[in-house]
C-alpha cells in the first residue's frame, strides 16, 4: 500500500511531542446488513467500493490505520470501527450519498464501474429518501475507522 504510509509519518511530524495525532477513514471491505428493500442504495455502495478496488485506493483503510499508524513509528493507538445509522425523512446521509455520487460519478463511469445514465445523479436524493422511509430501513454508511494516539514525549521515540 503506497500513499498512507508517508502520509501518516508525515502528519507526524506536524505534532508536538505529547500531542494528539487522529486519523479517520472508511473501511469499505465490508458494510454490514443489507437490506432488499434498497437496491439503490446498495447499487451506490458496491459502486463507491468498486472504485476504489479499481483506481487501486486502500478499500480497508478504516482498519488498516493501526498497521499504518505502527509502521509510522507511533505507539499503539486506540482504535475504533463503527457504523453510522440513520434514516426517516430528515436524515442528512440522502444528501451525502448523492454528492458523493456526483463527484464519483465522472470516475465511475471512466473506469466502467457505472455505465453513462446508469443513475440520475438530480433525482438520486429523492429517490434514496424514498427508497429508505418506503421500506423502513435504516441507511447504515459503511464503517468508520478511527485511529488516535499520544505522540512520544521522547522525539526519537
Amino acid at each position: 500500500m503506497g500513499p498512507p504510509r508517508p502520509l501518516v509519518r508525515r502528519a507526524r511530524s506536524f505534532v508536538h511531542a505529547g500531542g494528539i495525532l487522529a486519523f479517520q477513514e472508511y473501511d469499505l471491505s465490508f458494510s454490514g446488513p443489507k437490506f432488499d428493500d434498497m437496491p439503490l442504495w446498495s447499487m451506490c455502495s458496491h459502486a463507491i467500493t468498486a472504485l476504489f478496488e479499481r483506481a487501486g485506493l486502500p478499500v480497508r483503510a478504516g482498519a488498516l490505520l493501526y498497521t499504518w499508524f505502527l509502521e509510522a513509528g507511533l505507539p499503539i493507538p486506540e482504535c475504533r470501527l463503527e457504523y453510522l445509522i440513520d434514516g426517516g425523512e430528515r436524515s442528512l446521509y440522502y444528501e451525502w450519498l448523492t454528492e458523493t455520487m456526483r463527484s464519483l460519478l465522472p470516475k465511475m463511469e471512466a473506469l466502467g464501474v457505472l455505465e453513462k445514465g446508469a443513475l440520475d445523479i438530480d433525482q438520486l436524493q429523492e429517490q434514496l429518501r424514498d427508497e429508505a422511509v418506503r421500506s423502513n430501513c435504516p441507511f447504515m454508511v459503511g464503517p468508520m475507522g478511527a485511529a488516535f494516539v499520544r505522540t512520544p514525549l521522547d522525539s526519537r521515540a
